[in-house]
């Protein structure tokens, strides 16, 4: 089964490591944020 997750799996998983990176590196650095943020917009499932 692994390889064949389901697409609101895949989308669970995203929003979790997006989670975890926002509250574990330093939320000070605005262009770190930044890059998160454009990098999450600009991804497409």
């Amino acid at each position: 089964m692994v390889g064949k997750m389901k697409q609101y799996e895949n989308i669970q998983g995203i929003l979790m490591d997006t989670k975890f990176l926002m509250q574990n590196y330093n939320k000070k650095s605005n262009d770190l944020l930044k890059l998160l943020a454009k990098n999450v917009e600009e991804t497409k499932i």
